[in-house]
């Protein structure tokens, strides 16, 4: 038995949606048809959704950021960490591609803020 708004069919026989505008979807996939939505988060570097850890570069350290601002990614770097020592490094010509909004928290004192690096998602 199909259910049927206003003379139109948007529930048939075999229990599909048919004629009803205005569904989302989830990563793409239509919520439309059967079966499971499968849909994970990208683990593409770089992706939108993506966490990385990286390098802002601030040589004088001017910026003073909070948890949750945002920045483009033509200000931050690649970064990695040595347990050898407190070093941090990055490719100063490499700078990545979006927005991304920081997810952790920044020194207080001007002359730390150098070459900060931290947690960072991309937004867009």
């Amino acid at each position: 038995m199909a259910i049927q708004v206003g003379g139109t069919t948007v529930i048939d026989d075999s229990r599909n949606l048919s004629n009803v505008g205005g569904l989302k979807t989830v990563g793409g996939n239509s919520i439309l048809g059967s079966g499971d939505i499968a849909t994970g988060g990208s683990t593409t570097a770089g992706d939108v959704g993506t966490y990385a850890l990286l390098m802002e570069w601030d040589f004088y350290g001017t910026n003073n950021l909070n948890f949750g601002d945002t920045l483009a990614g033509s200000s931050l770097r690649r970064a990695g960490l040595s347990t050898y020592s407190t070093y941090v490094w990055g490719n100063k010509n490499i700078a990545v591609s979006g927005t991304w909004r920081l997810m952790g928290d920044y020194p207080l004192h001007s002359y730390q803020r150098q070459y900060v690096t931290n947690v960072w998602v991309r937004i867009s």
